[in-house]
């Protein structure tokens, strides 16, 4: 359990102070990439996918387009 920041006190924080301390957590990370270690199954994951966008690349979307079918998805 976090000592720091416990649950109780968490939950006293707005949405957005909550989504900022995330931000904050998950950008600390890159302080020290080689300390996150990365699952067996992510990387496998990993390797299959860059191995289907290699025997098909024309498959991707462009970031743009996959963005747009987010927002539209989010403000239905």
């Amino acid at each position: 359990m976090n000592k720091i920041l416990p649950p109780e006190k968490l939950r006293e924080l707005s949405v957005t102070e909550r989504m900022e301390l995330i931000e904050d957590v998950w950008a600390s990370l890159s302080d020290k990439p080689e300390a996150v270690v990365v699952p067996d199954w992510h990387q496998q994951l990993l390797d299959e996918r860059i191995a289907a966008h290699e025997r098909d690349p024309g498959a991707a979307k462009p970031w743009d387009d996959v963005k747009a079918d987010i927002l539209d998805t989010l403000r239905k």
